[in-house]
Parts: structure tokens; C-alpha cells; sequence
């Protein structure tokens, strides 16, 4: 039995080293992969994925997660990367039961708008049957079988979650902005940052959670 996708909210996850997330994370990848594929993921491999987690958040790269929550219960998460102008989703898992209610679909399109800031291309490596999931969000076989990529549109009349106040959104908000604060203290922070993007695409606005607070 599957969710309304109503019942189902898509959540920024900033803070990805709050106690229990990676956790989350990680049951949601096993008991997805088992039901998809039969298959339980080692042990070895569970603690091998969370150090990739920690590393990724810890590093300096653009680093986005969200999550679907029904209630307090998450049941499904999507994770990315950036490297320059390129952005990597590695993640994304619906527990079994919430499949087929667009769950997936919204966390990617949720990724997808917080990378288009600071990324050109996403790209993914689709496992399975899962191709034809992607395909239908716009991806493209680029190498082999399973490399996928889609060029990213930046976000339009639309208030974005942004994962770190990198070079790149600085370069934006300053034409519009020319007078805002020092903002340097925020690079590489995962401090909570909102970004206004108004028709053609450009930055209006950014907003940064008190980080005192």
C-alpha cells in the first residue's frame, strides 16, 4: 500500500551529522536494495557508506541531502554532490512500501533545485531497472549502460535551499546585493541559507539561519 504523496513532506536536511540522519540513511538504502534486489547489504559495507556520509558532508564540496518524511518517520532520502560545475546524485531510496506515490520524483527535483546554483550537469549512475525512472526525469545514457546525465535549469520565482554559502552563490547575490554584509564567515558552513531566485533565474534574496542561535 502506498502513500498519497500529500501525506509525504520533502525536508532540506542541513545538518546531516545531527544524531541518527546517517542512520536513517542507511536503513532506508538496506531494506530498499533488499526489497529491489534480494540482496542485504554486509555489515562491512553499512560502515563503508556512512564514512562516505560523514566524509562528504565534512569536506568543502556543495553537499545537498534531503529527506521524505511521513509524520516523524523518514522514508526516503536523496543525497549530491558538487565538484565545480558538476554535481554527482549519489543517493536516492523509497522504503518499499511508500514506492509509486512520487516520493522519488520530489526528492530528486528538490536536489536538483538546490544544485542548479552552483552546478551545470548532474549526473548518476542508474542501477537496476531504475534507468527508466531517470530517463523519465529528463537523464540520458552518457557512457555505457548505466552513466546518466541532465543539464541543470536554474530555479525560477522560487525560494531554494541552499547547502553552503560557496564562491559560486556569493558571485550571484553580489549584482543584487552590492551592499550586503560580509557573508565569508559562511563559506563552507552548513549553516541553513534560502536563496530567492526571482523570473529570469537570478538571485533576489538570501536569507541564513542565525547561526548563534
Amino acid at each position: 500500500m502506498t502513500k498519497e504523496t500529500k501525506d509525504i513532506k520533502i525536508v532540506p536536511i542541513f545538518n546531516q551529522g545531527f544524531p541518527g540522519v546517517w542512520d536513517d540513511f542507511l536503513r532506508i538504502r538496506v531494506l530498499a536494495t533488499q526489497a529491489k534486489y534480494n540482496y542485504k547489504i554486509p555489515d562491512a559495507d553499512i560502515a563503508r557508506y556512512k564514512k562516505e556520509y560523514q566524509k562528504d558532508w565534512s569536506g568543502n564540496r556543495y553537499c545537498v541531502a534531503y529527506a521524505a518524511f511521513d509524520g516523524q518517520k523518514m522514508v526516503g532520502f536523496a543525497r549530491a554532490v558538487t565538484s565545480g560545475t558538476q554535481a554527482r546524485i549519489e543517493c536516492l531510496y523509497v522504503l518499499p512500501e511508500y514506492q509509486g506515490a512520487n516520493i522519488g520524483h520530489n526528492l530528486l527535483k528538490a536536489a536538483e533545485s538546490s544544485l542548479a546554483p552552483v552546478a551545470k550537469t548532474a549526473t548518476l549512475t542508474a542501477m537496476g531497472n531504475s534507468d527508466k525512472f531517470y530517463q523519465k526525469n529528463g537523464y540520458k545514457v552518457v557512457d555505457g549502460v548505466n552513466i546518466c546525465s541532465k543539464p541543470l535549469k536554474l530555479p525560477v520565482c522560487q525560494r531554494v535551499p541552499i547547502f553552503a554559502y560557496n564562491p559560486a552563490i556569493a558571485r550571484r547575490c553580489t549584482p543584487v546585493m552590492p551592499t550586503k554584509p560580509d557573508c565569508s564567515f559562511l563559506i563552507g558552513s552548513h549553516f541553513p541559507l534560502w536563496a530567492s531566485f526571482d523570473y529570469q533565474g537570478n538571485v533576489n534574496g538570501i536569507l541564513c539561519a542565525n547561526p548563534d542561535n
